[in-house]
């Protein structure tokens, strides 16, 4: 079987026949630009993945350091707190009445007058054979306790070393 067409219908065949193979063209173009911006997207959304875990370890590091900060800070107030507590022990100390450690510098002062005031005495004496044996026993007893209170001093500054106030 033959069958003869119009030349009109024809020529629409061909140009429906050329137009089908520019469509399939452009069909196989478009897919090729899908699929090349599927492997964009593709590895963009892996990349986006990995700085959104960093962002997340970040955002935990962040988390852990501000309570650290917070836990160092509490650990440093109550070192502040126990060296205050530590200092008004040791000015409660330094301020009570206690003869032994307090008036240490005052009955220094006092001894090193006495002492002063014995020599004088001893010098401008008529008797000093007598004087001078009276004088000397006084001065070995002044010496000695100025030794005791050297030594209560001395102690007395270790122990303010010890729990770390020094006296300025």
């Amino acid at each position: 079987r033959i069958r003869i067409l119009e030349a009109d219908m024809f020529k629409q065949t061909e140009n429906l026949a050329g137009e089908s193979t520019g469509f399939v063209e452009k069909i196989e173009t478009f897919n090729k630009n899908v699929a090349s911006l599927l492997t964009v997207l593709s590895a963009q959304s892996k990349k986006i993945e990995t700085a959104k875990l960093l962002a997340i370890g970040q955002k935990n590091r962040n988390k852990n350091a501000i309570e650290d900060r917070r836990r160092l800070q509490a650990e440093l107030q109550t070192q502040i707190l126990l060296k205050k507590q530590r200092l008004e022990r040791i000015r409660q100390y330094n301020e009570s009445p206690n003869e032994n450690v307090h008036g240490a510098k005052a009955n220094n002062r006092k001894i090193q007058d006495k002492w002063i005031v014995t020599f004088y005495t001893f010098v401008e004496s008529e008797n000093a054979g007598l004087q001078a044996s009276r004088r000397l026993k006084e001065h070995h007893h002044f010496a000695m306790q100025k030794c005791k209170l050297e030594k209560l001093l001395t102690e007395m500054k270790t122990t303010e070393k010890k729990f770390g106030f020094n006296e300025k």
